[in-house]
């Protein structure tokens, strides 16, 4: 973690704040003491919250047999873990999308690896499968902020990464002297969200370099491989770069990785309507 905070502000400005209202609720959500009446009370102020929320949890991504038509029973089917998660979604999906191809692709690209850190998570039972899908929503926020502050240096990096297949963070590094790892460790540890999430998101693209939290960085790793494999990326023709240390600390091997994909690709493509 050699790059400082104050030479990615010097280039790109300050780390935009998570949304008020999110903040108050993740605080709530990580107090013990929090009580549903607080947060019903809370999000029901913010129409367009409670109605994506109750569009969300009533969507197949649930698969619920009886609707659900009111925050309160949101909240108790959801719980706590579930409901943070889904508001860091849904203020996420707020963040990246400006309406353009590019925030369309960057969002379609950390949402499907967000499922497939989730759904790795759970088959292999890797640690909390709802972290974990955050974690991979979460793991290119750095491309976001800096399509935000300086889109006229990044964007052409972008479409260089598009046109020539080159490493996303070899064009950071000779054009800035940071990456978008950088910049997502250091806005994750602005927002408060945790050692574990700052230092998968810091080594995502290098899991054999995580001494803490390698296997979540390994899911992530290998959820983040998944989806530009499948298209949800900026890259054309990719390939699987088949990560020894990712490979070890999960127990899997490419056969294994084949079949993970077969089993969670099409409900993938299908979930991220859910949230378009």
């Amino acid at each position: 973690m050699g790059v400082k905070i104050e030479d990615i502000v010097k280039k790109i400005g300050s780390l935009p704040p998570l949304p008020t209202i999110a903040m108050k609720l993740i605080s709530l959500l990580n107090n013990p003491d929090t009580k549903v009446a607080d947060l019903t009370e809370i999000i029901s102020r913010d129409q367009a919250l409670t109605a994506n929320i109750l569009k969300i949890v009533n969507s197949p991504f649930y698969s619920l047999r009886k609707e659900i038509v009111s925050i309160s029973q949101a909240i108790n089917y959801l719980g706590f873990m579930n409901l943070k998660s889904l508001l860091l979604a849904l203020n996420t999906k707020k963040f990246i999308q400006s309406g353009d191809l590019k925030d369309v692709i960057l969002w379609k690209h950390s949402l499907s690896t967000g499922l497939f850190a989730k759904y790795i998570g759970e088959k292999i039972k890797v640690y909390n499968p709802e972290e974990l899908f955050v974690t991979g929503l979460l793991h290119d926020i750095g491309k976001t902020v800096m399509r935000r502050k300086i889109s006229h240096i990044y964007d052409p990096i972008i479409d260089e990464a598009y046109s020539v297949g080159k490493n996303f963070e070899e064009l950071e590094k000779e054009v800035l002297g940071f990456t978008h790892s950088d910049v997502g460790m250091f806005l994750v540890q602005e927002w408060n969200l945790g050692e574990r999430m700052k230092t998968v998101i810091f080594y995502h693209h290098h899991p054999e370099l995580a001494t803490e939290y390698n296997q979540e960085t390994a899911v992530v790793y290998l959820a983040d491989q998944l989806s530009n494999f499948n298209g949800f990326g900026f890259y054309r023709d990719f390939n699987i770069s088949y990560n020894d240390a990712m490979m070890n600390v999960l127990g899997l091997n490419e056969e294994m990785i084949g079949i993970l994909n077969e089993e969670y690709k099409d409900k993938i493509e299908e979930e991220i309507g859910v949230f378009l």
